[in-house]
């Protein structure tokens, strides 16, 4: 048993453990981090982006931000190499125009709801966050861009929901921590079958998260699976770059996160079936 469960489970016992020195060492680093973290924020959004926070790069080139970020990093979305390996695929809904509906679960401040909401005129999008401050950051970040009466913005995604709104033209964004190791699951939700959708895949956290969803969906998706890459591979130039150092230029792009993180894009063989140009023929390294 994992000593957050320990802590929940004996009365008593997380005050008492908030209470060890080595706790409140932790803890006052971890907040000295976070504070560090914020000042540089600051001071960047001023020396590399002159405080406009409009995104200058990637499939959101052009949306307009706000200045900070809610469990992520905020430079690498106004700058626009966020989740680099991802943007081909961002790319391919856009211009698929297949979804008229979107399910974002772990919206966060919105980057994805609000940005496919501001890329397709016609779409709506469902988005969910158990932490209020992402739900507060969704909506303003929607209003900002004129898409709030597309937004939606709620707490808990659940089963119900992907059997009231799912088929084949809703995608399900989904990105929570390990949580959609129990979330995405057909048996509890069988219109998941009938839905694209697109995963961050946490097995640096949970083992096997990428395997049971193979399992769950390979007789009725179409998978593709990237493993994210230590640096960004497309070039994110600014006005002025070359007056910041190769540290600051580095930093700018840098999301923080494990090494290794899968990136899944499942779409329902179904919708593949009578038209296969829609399958993505990926191109082959070194033909040579």
């Amino acid at each position: 048993m994992s000593i957050r469960s320990l802590l929940g489970k004996i009365p008593g016992l997380r005050a008492a453990y908030h209470s060890l020195p080595s706790f409140k060492t932790e803890a006052l680093r971890r907040e000295q981090e976070r504070q560090a973290h914020i000042e540089y924020d600051k001071r960047m959004l001023q020396d590399a982006f002159h405080n406009d926070l409009t995104v200058r790069h990637g499939p959101f080139a052009g949306m307009r931000y706000l200045p900070d970020a809610s469990g992520s990093q905020v430079l690498p979305k106004i700058l626009g190499s966020y989740e680099e390996p991802m943007h081909p695929w961002i790319e391919e809904i856009v211009l698929s125009k297949t979804y008229d509906l979107i399910l974002d679960v772990g919206c966060a401040e919105g980057y994805y709801a609000v940005g496919f909401a501001w890329r397709l005129p016609h779409l709506r999008v469902l988005a969910f966050d158990i932490d209020p401050a992402a739900r507060e950051r969704t909506r303003q970040l929607a209003k900002l861009n004129q898409v709030e009466d597309r937004v939606s913005v709620g707490s808990e995604c659940s089963f119900e929901q992907f059997q009231q709104f799912g088929g084949p033209t809703t995608l399900i964004f989904c990105d929570i921590e390990g949580a959609e190791d129990v979330l995405l699951d057909p048996l509890k939700a069988p219109r998941l079958k009938e839905c694209g959708i697109l995963v961050e895949a946490h097995d640096v956290f949970f083992d096997g998260i990428s395997d049971r969803i193979f399992d769950r969906f390979a007789q009725s998706h179409y998978i593709r699976m990237v493993i994210d890459y230590p640096v960004r591979l497309s070039r994110y130039d600014l006005p002025d770059s070359d007056q910041l150092t190769s540290e600051d230029r580095a930093r700018l792009a840098n999301e923080f996160r494990p090494s290794g993180m899968r990136f899944l894009f499942l779409k329902p063989l179904s919708s593949l079936a009578h038209n296969s140009d829609s399958i993505i023929r990926e191109p082959l390294l070194d033909e040579g």
